[in-house]
């Protein structure tokens, strides 16, 4: 069995505040690696709070491409999960080398990642706040889990959901660079005809709500919705570094006249 074929595109973008981008993303489609089976999406958003985070989400992304794979292939490894599991750890300690490399004290990435598999099985994984979402239909549903302060109190009983909701630069919890092991969110789902995935960085879904990210992707190709989604958060002042990964799972959507006309009004 073989994967379906996929409307996929990816964009980062600096932002209108920020000096440097300290977003990074990757899609492999088409594993690097005979006998590697899986496709890959990552997310990695750099720590602007701490010096190198540009260095620390390129070789997040770098790590885990490289890591997953080889151990994909090397059977001895195990399933996907703990293959995951090892190549985050991996990577964590290399992220942690690089900077003692620096010659700082510690830099960071969250990271978000979507590996599908040929079974039609899809894994979702996170460390931090970058996410992951589903578009099924007309419903969109967030399948990474936030590792930030608001949501330990939501844990807690200390807020409301409506409160976690409202939260926005909560401080993150766990990142790729931190000194203790790594405990990554992780989902396993089916995949289905139609299922589109989003992976961003908080640049994005702190200014774009969920009902709108919907409404874009709904109407466009996977290219035409990131290129949307981008400009939309550059039109809201766009403070921080955005990118954005879209995978639909079958072909793009053809665009007739009146969809074309109307999509070209959505900010």
């Amino acid at each position: 069995m073989s994967l379906p074929v996929l409307d996929i595109a990816g964009q980062s973008d600096i932002g209108l505040k920020r000096e440097r981008n300290e977003d990074c993303y990757e899609i492999r489609a088409t594993p690097p690696l005979a006998g590697a089976e899986d496709a890959l999406f990552l997310v990695a958003d750099g720590i602007g709070g701490m010096s190198g985070g540009d260095v620390a989400a390129r070789a997040a992304v770098e790590q885990i491409i490289q890591r997953y794979y080889r151990g994909r292939v090397n059977g001895h490894r195990g399933e996907p999960l703990d293959v995951l599991q090892n190549t985050l750890e991996e990577t964590n300690l290399h992220i942690r080398e690089q900077a003692s490399a620096l010659g700082l004290m510690r830099i960071g990435s969250t990271i978000a990642g979507l590996v599908l598999q040929s079974s039609l099985h899809a894994i979702v994984f996170n460390v931090g706040d970058t996410r992951v979402y589903r578009i099924r239909g007309a419903q969109i549903e967030k399948l990474s889990q936030d590792q930030t302060l608001s949501e330990q109190q939501l844990a807690q009983g200390l807020i409301s959901h409506e409160e976690a909701r409202s939260t926005r630069n909560s401080p993150i919890t766990a990142f790729l660079g931190q000194p203790t092991p790594i405990e990554a969110a992780y989902q396993t789902t089916d995949m289905r005809e139609g299922d589109v995935f989003v992976l961003c960085s908080d640049g994005l879904w702190n200014l774009v709500k969920e009902d709108e990210i919907v409404q874009i992707i709904a109407r466009a190709p996977a290219k035409m919705a990131v290129d949307r989604l981008i400009r939309m958060t550059l039109k809201r002042g766009a403070p921080d570094n955005v990118t954005v990964v879209i995978v639909r799972i079958g072909a793009a959507p053809r665009l007739g006249l009146f969809s074309r006309l109307f999509t070209k009004f959505i900010p």
